[in-house]
């Protein structure tokens, strides 16, 4: 046991915000800074993604009936092809595609008539999200877009209840199928971890002001857990990974 906080203890300056919860056994492992405000990254898609399964089929299509302007990183959605919402759920979430993320949002706000803001107040509240703020789909950087390891933990924990999610979330490669006429493009998943050290999910996340930021599940011991970490240094992502699943 002193072994394990010791791991985390000589990686403290990298590690300011984080948090291991046990699934099995429904407890904290571990935990730091987890009521402070960060910012999320890409793990909004996560969220995003819990939307959609609650207002759609996966099987609904959405038309790309105009340019989607989104950065990358993109699936380069083509003008006037079909999508389901399968296959915008797999490369929002597997390829972290910025077009895909604004596109349910826009299909979204037309199925309920309501603004993206007020459908996620809505959704934060449901969902117990007391400490957080979604003002877009994709998590680009917005000073009031923001949530905290606590919150995304209980977000963890919701996602791992959909089978759905998590059957996406543990695929290594999509497929997008970008015309009629070529064979589908294939994205790996942004998640190097898959299948490595335990780890069987997750969900990456980066912006400069956000830092490199990773909510994953991983098994040890015939034990399940998750995983929230926030705020690192890019360069230093693996390293602390392994040394939050050592930590355990």
């Amino acid at each position: 046991m002193n072994n394990c906080m010791n791991i985390l203890k000589h990686n403290h300056r990298r590690l300011k915000y984080y948090g291991i919860y046990s699934l099995s056994h429904n407890k904290w492992i571990r935990k730091k800074n987890i009521n402070k405000a960060i910012y999320p990254a890409s793990i909004t898609k996560l969220f995003t993604a819990l939307i959609v399964l609650n207002q759609c089929k996966l099987s609904d299509k959405i038309k790309v009936s105009k340019t989607i302007e989104a950065p990358q990183l993109r699936a380069d959605l083509k003008l006037n092809m079909n999508y389901t919402i399968e296959t915008l759920l797999q490369a929002m979430l597997i390829r972290s595609a910025n077009d895909a993320a604004n596109l349910l949002q826009e299909y979204i706000e037309n199925k309920t008539e309501q603004r993206w803001t007020v459908i996620t107040k809505k959704h934060c509240n449901d969902y117990g999200l007391n400490q957080s703020s979604f003002v877009n789909p994709s998590g680009l950087h917005k000073d009031n877009h923001y949530s905290t390891v606590n919150d995304l933990v209980t977000l963890g924990k919701l996602v791992y209840q959909k089978k759905t999610l998590m059957n996406i979330l543990k695929m290594p490669r999509c497929k997008l199928l970008t015309s009629l006429r070529y064979n589908p493009v294939i994205f790996n998943n942004t998640n190097p971890f898959i299948n490595k050290y335990g780890v069987i999910a997750g969900k990456t996340g980066f912006t400069p002001k956000a830092g490199k930021c990773f909510l994953f599940y991983f098994k040890k011991q015939d034990a399940l857990y998750l995983a929230v970490m926030a705020n690192t240094d890019k360069d230093k992502f693996r390293q602390n990974v392994v040394k939050i699943i050592k930590s355990v």
